[in-house]
């Protein structure tokens, strides 16, 4: 039997293939077994020298990292592990990381409903907040969204990006928390359902329509997806960016969500290996270098987004 890699498929947006030669063409490399196995084609076959038998019929990857690995019918098993640039992970190690859902085992509601300020570069207090979910009952983020809401209420939030969920599905969180439905009568909320590809039109789009939504309303601004951590993060970063963060203040900001769920520990392997994910999408939209600036995000947010110059002028003083 031919043991090669057939196809990949994405998660966090709509259920899509990519062919190998994409991830190909992002410099990525699988591990098997504990040795890493260079392709040079469009259609590559693991070396003959890999103790395996089965055939990998897909992978699915989350932010340009590997998960797991789908195999042939017979549901038999291989060692798989994913990695970028600054490091690689086993999928045991990346299943391991699972967090209490109980407040009691977390120090404080902020840290429980990954609740925060990011207060990047120049952006002003009591202008952003990102968290959690705020008005879900289903789940494991549940017991974490009563918390949210009750932070968001006692930050006077005015304005909710809302990143998870489609326009008409506020409707039904909004029949459960009273705290959220007041933005859905006012219209300050807007429900975007992003994915997490970034370079697909879909997300671009979000992204404008994000940005032109909070022109157009006051802060203080909650944004937030289920887990208010991976499309948040993103969202954030690109304000952080825009309002002169650094990359390291971006990136350390993104893995404070790491931080509160899983008890991550700055330095260590695996807190390092998950700082590649957010490096690696500011040397994207910085034209593959780091440290981003000003300019830079400024350039993406006209170029690649569709933002006018005008508008990001407006949004800069929103946010100062």
């Amino acid at each position: 039997m031919n043991k090669y890699i057939e196809t990949i498929e994405t998660w966090h947006s709509d259920p899509e293939i990519i062919r190998i030669s994409k991830l190909l063409s992002q410099g990525m490399k699988l591990w098997l077994n504990e040795r890493e196995s260079f392709f040079s084609s469009v259609t590559p076959y693991l070396p003959e020298n890999i103790n395996c038998s089965y055939t990998i019929r897909s992978v699915r990857i989350n932010m340009g990292v590997f998960y797991e690995a789908c195999l042939d019918i017979d549901g038999s098993s291989i060692p798989i592990a994913w990695a970028n640039n600054y490091g690689c992970m086993t999928v045991q190690e990346f299943k391991n990381m699972v967090r209490s859902e109980y407040r009691t085992d977390y120090l404080s509601d902020f840290e429980f409903a990954n609740f925060r300020e990011p207060r990047l570069g120049n952006t002003a207090p009591n202008i952003i907040f990102r968290s959690c979910h705020p008005a879900i009952n289903e789940g494991d983020m549940a017991s974490r969204s009563p918390y949210s809401a009750s932070l968001g209420e006692q930050s006077k939030i005015a304005t909710v990006i809302n990143l998870a969920d489609r326009q008409e599905e506020l409707l039904v969180h909004g029949t459960e928390k009273h705290w959220y439905s007041s933005f859905i009568t006012q219209k300050k909320i807007i429900g975007l359902s992003m994915g997490m590809e970034y370079k697909k039109l879909d997300f671009k789009s979000n992204i404008k329509t994000c940005l032109e939504f909070m022109l157009k309303h006051n802060p203080p601004y909650l944004i937030h997806c289920i887990e208010g951590k991976d499309r948040t993060g993103i969202v954030i970063a690109l304000l952080g960016a825009l309002m002169g963060a650094s990359a390291d203040t971006i990136v350390d900001d993104y893995m404070l969500s790491f931080v509160n769920y899983f008890g991550f520990v700055k330095g260590e392997e695996r807190y390092n290996m998950i700082t590649g994910v957010m490096y690696e999408f500011l040397e994207d939209i910085n034209e593959g270098i780091v440290p981003i600036t000003e300019e830079t995000a400024e350039r993406y947010l006209m170029n690649v987004i569709g933002i006018t110059s005008t508008q990001i002028n407006s949004l800069r003083l929103k946010l100062a």
